[in-house]
């Protein structure tokens, strides 16, 4: 189950009384702690990953670059030729920067644990990612929470993804060209590109945007916005749609609740 949780700058100290920068976004009610998230510079540039064709037959799923609990890490120019789930991930990173990356094919069988997702964010907060390219995948990019028992240690699964921009990518012959999953909150996707896909941008959570899309080959919808059943996809913004060869423009897909105050 998701567990809410936060990042947040510290402004000051005073003796035991610690204060934050900012306000939350949720409620915080049971079981309130903090956690120090090291500060340790981290950068890497360059690079061709790839899986052997054994790895792809027999089951092996994994990520194949995986950035955790890290303070501005930056990644540069890496590419990953083949991936048997997810190619690059972010997993409670705070303002992690992707510039360049390149993914050319991931393993899209969701009942054998291949996920198929260029890019998966969990629970980070601010990443960047530009310039990417992305093609014969699940998704582009999709975002999500982690699944944790009450009280759980492991720091790296509270909280929502929350402030990622995707700007200047791209993404073909894929299911959905880049997405938000329930927990996701503002999220920009920002002069990006998708082709050969069933929709363009599908779009859960809350407050995200999709401004300057050029949709092309879209066999259903170019934005979905929908949720599951819990009435909790609200406060998305669309503004600028290029489409060409496209079924539908917009689709909504929504359960109307009390939890959802504008559409």
């Amino acid at each position: 189950q998701g567990r809410l949780g936060q990042f947040f700058v510290v402004h000051d100290v005073n003796g035991s009384l610690v204060r934050f920068k900012g306000a939350p976004l949720d409620t915080f009610t049971n079981n309130i702690r903090a956690g120090k998230l090291n500060d340790i510079p981290v950068s890497w540039s360059g690079g061709f990953f790839d899986v052997s064709d054994a790895h792809i037959s027999n089951g092996y799923r994994n990520r194949t670059m995986n950035v955790t609990a890290l303070a501005n890490p930056h990644v540069t120019n890496a590419t990953v030729v083949r991936s048997t789930s997810m190619a690059f991930a972010t997993t409670s990173c705070y303002n992690p920067v992707f510039d360049n990356p390149s993914v050319r094919w991931c393993l899209n069988d969701h009942t054998a644990g291949g996920l198929g997702y260029a890019f998966a964010d969990f629970c980070s907060e601010g990443l960047r990612i530009n310039n990417m390219h992305a093609k014969s995948v699940r998704s582009g990019f999709t975002n999500g929470h982690g699944f944790l028992a009450p009280g759980s240690t492991d720091w790296n699964g509270y909280g929502r993804p929350n402030n990622t921009i995707i700007s200047a990518s791209s993404a073909e012959a894929c299911n959905t060209g880049f997405g938000a999953h329930t927990s996701g909150t503002n999220l920009l996707i920002d002069n990006c590109f998708v082709k050969d896909a069933m929709f363009a941008v599908g779009l859960r959570g809350q407050g995200n945007m999709v401004s300057n899309l050029k949709a092309v080959n879209i066999s259903n919808s170019v934005v979905r916005i929908f949720d599951e059943g819990n009435g909790q996809s609200f406060g998305h913004t669309v503004d600028g749609i290029n489409a060409e060869n496209v079924l539908n423009v917009i689709e909504f897909f929504l359960n109307v609740s009390s939890e959802s105050p504008t559409y």
